[in-house]
C-alpha cells in the first residue's frame, strides 16, 4: 500500500474501521465521557453519478447483514446535492437536501470529500422545493450505475 505524505493524511477524513487504534493502558478500558453529539464533527462523504454529486454526512457503518450480505453499508445523511452543467464550465445547480431522509447504502459507493469541495456549498446551497424529487432521481441512477457495477 503506498504511503500518503502527512500532510495529505491530515485532511482526508476517516471512516470509523479505518481510524489508526489508540493505545489502551488496562486501567482505561471505562467508557469516556462523550461531549453532546450536536457538537460533534463528522466526516462528509460523496457519492458521484456523470454530472451530479451527492454530498452527506457519514453517521454510521453498519455491519453486512450475516445472511448472505457481504458488503458494507454506510447510514449517510444527505447535505447537498450538486449537478453540473457540461454545456456551460462553472455552472451548477446545487440543492439543500438537509430536510430529506437518511440513506443507507453501500460503502463502495462513497468517496471522502474535501473540504474545497464541500466548503462554498455551505454558502451557495438554498433549500428548493424540487430537492426531494431530484435526490429520489438521483438514488435511482446510482444504484442501476451500482448494479451495472456489481454484475
Amino acid at each position: 500500500m503506498p504511503s500518503t505524505p502527512p500532510d495529505q493524511r491530515m485532511m482526508r477524513p476517516q471512516l470509523p474501521a479505518q481510524c489508526q487504534p489508540a493505545l489502551v493502558k488496562a486501567q482505561d478500558l471505562s467508557p469516556p465521557e462523550l461531549p453532546d453529539t450536536g457538537s460533534l464533527s463528522r466526516p462528509i462523504l460523496s457519492l458521484r453519478i456523470h454530472d451530479q454529486v451527492l454530498y452527506g454526512e457519514l453517521i454510521q457503518e453498519a455491519s453486512p447483514v450475516p445472511a448472505g450480505g457481504s458488503r458494507a453499508m454506510l447510514w449517510v445523511r444527505p447535505l447537498w446535492l450538486v449537478s453540473r452543467d457540461i454545456t456551460q464550465p462553472g455552472h451548477q445547480q446545487i440543492w439543500n437536501l438537509l430536510e430529506t431522509s437518511d440513506l443507507l447504502w453501500p460503502a463502495d459507493a462513497f468517496q471522502p470529500a474535501y473540504a474545497e469541495e464541500v466548503l462554498p456549498l455551505i454558502q451557495q446551497s438554498i433549500p428548493l422545493p424540487e430537492a426531494r424529487q431530484q435526490l429520489q432521481a438521483f438514488l435511482k441512477r446510482a444504484w442501476q450505475a451500482n448494479q451495472c457495477y456489481t454484475c
